[in-house]
């Protein structure tokens, strides 16, 4: 397996001399295109802090720009960019399915800290249909004094459906969600997330047609952690999750101190949820929350509250708060009755 080296002046493929660049990462990206097989894929490693955003996949017209990495004949696949210590840090990645567009992509042990003037550090182009993100090791950072001081908007921006794998990521404050991505394509995982501090919610996934094309596969969420979730702006739970027909699992995640409710499986009444069959209109296949604890003394919602579930268990959940605990159907979470739920 090949691996391309970049600092913040070029790069150097293998023992080869550095080629200097305005974008090192962006040339970098388009090197890999050569070095890739059938078999094997390439890895960048970054040095230090290569902080310009960059175009990923750019749409037509992109590809004279020195900060578009993409690959000429094909999808970029089999890719790998992975920190090389603390101080490795990249800047914002906007991916785009114009041009070949992305298969396969993996970010690992970097710090992604954002532009100014960014929505979110990494950000999928709406009404685009991207392949797979793997998200692993991360820190997640805003910069700049938008987004009400916090510096990005979202943490990531799921716009345009990908496949996505979330796991060993902490996201800083956000104006809005760390998470929030829209029709996940595949089954999906999200672990070991960590985040707080948020204006409106912590994660938020999507399965509704404004959005793109249905949701499909299984969704997981497991082992993450949110503190001190606010209501800015209104937005839903902590948790917030917008249809899925497959099998939706919330397993052993907490929140603490939310100001909204823990967690909603929600109808959406204003963009709607694609139903679970042709003759099912629910928005919820199959819902598993295991293990999930919720402790708030200033929740002003129902802390776990479902609408729309044709299956649903919650097991071994532990509430504490002074206000409701659950509520299965009714106005928070959307008027779509329930089939059958057990509390465990």
């Amino acid at each position: 397996m090949a691996t391309i080296t970049v600092d913040a002046d070029g790069y150097r493929i293998d023992r080869g001399p550095e080629i200097t660049s305005t974008c090192p990462l962006a040339a970098a990206i388009r090197a890999a295109e050569d070095l890739t097989t059938d078999r094997e894929g390439v890895t960048i490693m970054v040095v230090g802090q290569v902080l310009r955003g960059l175009d990923v996949g750019g749409p037509s017209g992109y590809q004279n720009k020195d900060n578009c990495g993409y690959w000429r004949k094909r999808p970029i696949e089999r890719l790998t960019i992975v920190g090389n210590g603390e101080r490795s840090a990249i800047g914002p990645l906007r991916f785009w399915d114009g041009l070949n567009g992305v298969d396969s992509i993996t970010i690992k042990a970097l710090r992604i800290i954002n532009e100014p003037n960014e929505f979110a550090p990494i950000r999928t182009a709406m009404n685009e249909v991207h392949g797979h993100i793997t998200i692993e090791g991360c820190t997640i950072h805003g910069s700049g004094t938008n987004w009400n001081g916090l510096g990005m908007k979202w943490g990531v921006r799921g716009h345009g459906p990908a496949k996505w794998t979330i796991k060993d990521v902490f996201v800083e404050p956000a104006q809005e969600h760390s998470l929030y991505i829209d029709n996940p394509q595949g089954n999906t995982l999200i672990d070991r997330v960590t985040g707080g501090g948020n204006g409106r919610t912590f994660i938020q996934i999507t399965n509704r047609p404004t959005s793109g094309p249905s949701q499909s596969g299984d969704i997981m969420v497991s082992n993450c952690l949110c503190r001190d979730i606010n209501d800015d702006g209104g937005g839903g739970s902590d948790y917030t999750f917008v249809g899925c027909v497959g099998t939706l699992t919330v397993k052993d995640c907490t929140s603490y101190n939310t100001t909204n409710g823990a967690l909603v499986c929600w109808t959406d009444t204003h963009n709607g949820t694609y139903p679970i069959g042709d003759h099912l209109d629910y928005s919820f296949k199959n819902v598993v929350i295991q293990n999930f604890t919720a402790s708030s003394r200033r929740a002003s919602r129902p802390m776990i509250a479902l609408s729309g579930v044709f299956v649903g268990k919650i097991i071994d959940a532990k509430i504490d708060t002074p206000g409701i605990k659950y509520r299965l159907g009714g106005p928070y979470g959307g008027p779509r009755p329930n089939g059958n739920i057990e509390i465990m």
